[in-house]
Order: structure tokens, then C-alpha cells, then sequence
């Protein structure tokens, strides 16, 4: 069974049927209203340049463009940075889907946003016109917004402990799916910063050290690069997730592989470089999407992607109801296949192949895993021990 290799994010094989229903998308990323989410726009308000709401503050100095303050950077605790962006690197729009999951569930809070100017060609990412409440037209920009989220540690202890999590809407003890709680092992009293925007047309270059003098700045430890790729996979298995890591020593310490692609590459390969350069340790996850459905998003590719950090930061996230989603996807799918007896055979033969190659240690490794994911859930769960 082929595979496209990460980074890599073609169009769909010839030759190879094609399920396309979909509507028309916008280049632009779509405005997301709550507090909780990253939206992939700016605003702009005014002046020669962006600027944030009342009590912003745009940066300047020593960094090569502006950006705009939105909060007071906060300190962080040996934080972790989590990025998607939209395009090349987001088939079925599975990576940012799980980064919105992240920050809607952990109440993320935007704290800066890149100057689009700069990065940006607004004949192929739009801004977008929207109305107010009270009837005024705004204009809003694509660009790249970071946000934080602090406490990880606190939410789980608060969530192990008898009464606690209550307070907060949908939570549960120890942060089962539909709550705001996050529980795990060790890495998960981290704070995490979530970068969240939309692949830039032009200087990347600068794009990437503009984002990694701002991790440095936030005193990141660690970055996990979110991707998704279009491959020869069944949409009725399991959505398969790579995890590669740049430098030798840290795929040993998350028993990851080190990346051994050649070839095109897109924003997600020009920010590991940049990292790399820094010796700021980077770790990749990239979904594998069935390349004959055209639509997006894909939520079975997103809870993947989530399950896979869960994994790799020994946390239990909120899941809310993101697998009935997933499964109701997958229904879809299955619906769209049994009227085109080309495309049903051509899911067979994926079938097939898949089924052929799984080795029975593989399956018993993600038997073993979802066991552990399971016990992380039960209530009592605590760094990553047994359940009480």
C-alpha cells in the first residue's frame, strides 16, 4: 500500500475515483466567534497598520515586523507550542480542525497576531466583510494568531480531586469526554501555546523566525507541528498518524522516527528547519486522509490527530462530541460509496491492502494504547497512575 509522504499534500490520484460533494471554500480562514476559539483572522481598526481591541498594543524593536499585542504576554510554565495551518499541510482541514478542538476545550486565550501585510497575497487568502451587532461592516484580515493555555496542572489536579470540576461548564472528574479539565502524566502540568493560521504566500523565511523569536520569547521547550495528507487509505479504518521528530535524540525520547523525507515541502518543513537551527526540539504528526473524499473537514483525521497528542504528552483531552462526529463522517462516506459501485470496489481493494499489511504486533500496540487512553478517563485517574 502506498503512501504520499509527509509534507506532501497532491490532489487526488489519477485514475482513482473520486467522491465530491462539497461546497465551494473561501481562501480566506473563517472567522470564529467565542473567545475560546483562534480565529484565523486580524482586525483591522484603523491607522496604517492592524491593531487589536481597546488596550492593544502593537510591537516593535527588535522584531523585523509588527505584531499585534492582543494580552500581556503571560509567564508560562515549560511550555509546549502546537501549530496548524490551513492549506497545503491540512487536508480535509483535519489539522486545524483539532488545533480549534484544542483551544475551544481548553479555553485558549489569544494573546498576539502577525501582521498579515507582510505574509499574505489577498488575491487568493480574501479578507472577509462581516456585520456587527450593531450594523457596522468590519473588515477582517487572514492572518496567524497565537493563543495560550494555562493551568493544565491545576484542571487536572482539580479534576482528581472529589467536587472539583463541577464548576466549570461541561467538566467532569478527571476530564472525561465533554469536559474543560485536562489530566495526564507529568507533561501535563505544561502550559501550551496554540498557533493557529493560514500557510503565508510569501517570506517564510521571515514568517518562521518571526514565530520562533516569539516562541523563544514565550520560553517554549518543545514544538508539535499538526499536518494531514492526502493517502491510498480506507476511510473505514483507523486514520494512520505519523510522528517523526528532526534530531536523532528527541524521536528517542517520544519513540518517535527521525524524518527521513525528500522533497516539496511546505510551511510545517520550513519551521522545523528553523527550529532545528535554533536546537529547539521538534516533533511532526501528520493524518493520512483517504484522498478519494474531497470533503472536508475530516473529523475522523482531527480526533486521530488529538488522540496521537494525547499520546505523546501522556494527557487526557476533552473530546466533547467530536467521535460521534467522526463516526457520523465515516457513515457519510459510507452512504457516498454504495451509490458508485467504481468507488466501492476501489474502498475494497484499500481494505484489503490495509488489512494485509498490519502486523498483529501493530494492533496489539494500538490495543494497548486505547487501554491506557481508557484508564486516563476513569475518575481517579492521576499522573498517569492506575485508577484509584
Amino acid at each position: 500500500m502506498s503512501t504520499v509522504a509527509p509534507d506532501v499534500v497532491p490532489g487526488s490520484r489519477a485514475g482513482a475515483p473520486t467522491l465530491d460533494r462539497r461546497p465551494g471554500r473561501t481562501g480566506c480562514a473563517t472567522v470564529v466567534s467565542g473567545p475560546a476559539r483562534i480565529s484565523g483572522t486580524a482586525r483591522l481598526v484603523g491607522g496604517r497598520g492592524p491593531r487589536a481591541a481597546t488596550g492593544a498594543t502593537v510591537r516593535s524593536g527588535r522584531k523585523p515586523v509588527d505584531m499585534v499585542t492582543i494580552e500581556p504576554f503571560p509567564q508560562l510554565h515549560d511550555p509546549v507550542v502546537v501549530t496548524a495551518f490551513e492549506g497545503w499541510n491540512d487536508a480535509g482541514d483535519a489539522a486545524s480542525a483539532a488545533l480549534d478542538h484544542l483551544a475551544t476545550v481548553l479555553h485558549a486565550t489569544t494573546v498576539v497576531a502577525l501582521d498579515p501585510e507582510e505574509y499574505y497575497d489577498y488575491q487568493v487568502n480574501r479578507p472577509m466583510v462581516s456585520l456587527a451587532e450593531d450594523g457596522s461592516r468590519r473588515l477582517a484580515w487572514p492572518t496567524t494568531r497565537i493563543a495560550v493555555v494555562r493551568g493544565l496542572g491545576q484542571d487536572a489536579a482539580a479534576a482528581d480531586t472529589p467536587g472539583h470540576g463541577s464548576d466549570r461548564a461541561g467538566s467532569n472528574a478527571g476530564g472525561s469526554e465533554g469536559g474543560a479539565a485536562i489530566a495526564g502524566g507529568p507533561l501535563a502540568a505544561r502550559d501550551l501555546i496554540l498557533v493557529r493560521g493560514i500557510e503565508p504566500s510569501m517570506r517564510w523565511r521571515r514568517f518562521s523566525e518571526e514565530l520562533l523569536e516569539l516562541f523563544d520569547e514565550l520560553g517554549a521547550r518543545l514544538v508539535v507541528h499538526l499536518g494531514a495528507l492526502l493517502a491510498d487509505v480506507p476511510h473505514t479504518r483507523p486514520v494512520p498518524v505519523t510522528g517523526t521528530a528532526s534530531a536523532g535524540s528527541v524521536a528517542d525520547d517520544f519513540g518517535l522516527e527521525t524524518s527521513r523525507y525528500e522533497g516539496p515541502t511546505g510551511i510545517l518543513g520550513v519551521l522545523q528547519d528553523a527550529g532545528d537551527r535554533r536546537d529547539l526540539p521538534t516533533v511532526s504528526l501528520w493524518a493520512a486522509v483517504p484522498h478519494y473524499v474531497a470533503q472536508t473537514p475530516c473529523p475522523k483525521a482531527s480526533l486521530a490527530l488529538l488522540r496521537r497528542i494525547e499520546d505523546l504528552l501522556d494527557i487526557t483531552i476533552p473530546l466533547g462530541d467530536l467521535p460521534e462526529q467522526a463516526r457520523a463522517w465515516e457513515r457519510g462516506v459510507d452512504e457516498l460509496a454504495r451509490e458508485d459501485s467504481e468507488v466501492a470496489e476501489y474502498v475494497q481493494s484499500l481494505e484489503t491492502a490495509k488489512d494485509t499489511v498490519e502486523l498483529p504486533e501493530a494492533s496489539g500496540d494500538a490495543i494497548a494504547r486505547e487501554f491506557e487512553r481508557y484508564l486516563r478517563r476513569r475518575p481517579g485517574h492521576r499522573d498517569g497512575g492506575s485508577p484509584a
